[in-house]
């Protein structure tokens, strides 16, 4: 009997909030499949159909069928006649794929290792400690302009800056961005913390002194 021997959607096994805003293809190939076969795939309950030739044949998925789905996991079921000979095919159902179209976020607190984390001097480390609402990649800090020492992996992140004594003195400001999830949703830029913040202060303390003596006549002089 004729087979199904392999299904592969344009958009891979993930959907996201970009992709849904055009229709896809769903190539499937056969395994002694007779040329003119029809072949019926079917995604969120919606029917489409392609003719086999030389085993293979392509499916379009309409834009409508893709962004009326739901955000969850959703099989793609295919589907073949049966041969000249009356073989039924049996239908394959093992590809699935995931339909994301929610953005990452992040939660960032913000602290230097100062005895004093809202203050900052040279030689201090100013460090942001990043949670992402699910796990991402490509995530890349900068704080006050300059490039960051990067950290952590999937929803667990961290920035660090070593104060070289360049920076300017004010209430600290950074950027995360460049982060995507696992369907390829990407995040926006964030420059807000969520917790914390640091003032970076490079300027050494200076004294002013006044002298006197407490001389009745001179209290610019001063007896034994």
């Amino acid at each position: 009997a004729p087979t199904i021997s392999g299904v592969t959607a344009s958009w891979g096994t993930h959907l996201d909030m970009t992709e849904d805003n055009s229709g896809g293809t769903v190539d499937v190939t056969t395994t002694g499949a007779a040329n003119g076969a029809t072949v019926t795939v079917t995604v969120g309950g919606v029917s489409t159909t392609c003719s086999v030739t030389s085993n293979a044949c392509t499916a379009t998925v309409v834009q409508g069928t893709l962004a009326g789905l739901s955000e969850a996991t959703h099989a793609i079921t295919v589907a073949m006649t049966a041969d000249a000979a009356g073989n039924a095919v049996t239908s394959n159902t093992a590809t699935t794929f995931i339909y994301d179209k929610t953005v990452p976020t992040l939660t960032i607190a913000m602290a230097s290792n100062n005895a004093d984390t809202t203050k900052a001097k040279s030689g201090d480390t100013i460090t942001l400690t990043i949670t992402a609402s699910e796990a991402i990649t490509a995530l890349v800090c900068t704080i006050d302009g300059e490039a960051t020492t990067m950290g952590g992996s999937g929803t667990s992140w961290t920035s660090a800056l070593l104060l070289d004594g360049d920076e300017t003195e004010q209430s600290t400001v950074f950027s995360c961005a460049s982060h995507i999830d696992a369907a390829g949703n990407a995040g926006a830029t964030d420059t807000s913390a969520d917790s914390g913040a640091v003032t970076v202060d490079l300027t050494a303390p200076t004294l002013t002194i006044g002298m006197t003596s407490n001389n009745a006549v001179v209290n610019t002089q001063a007896k034994l």
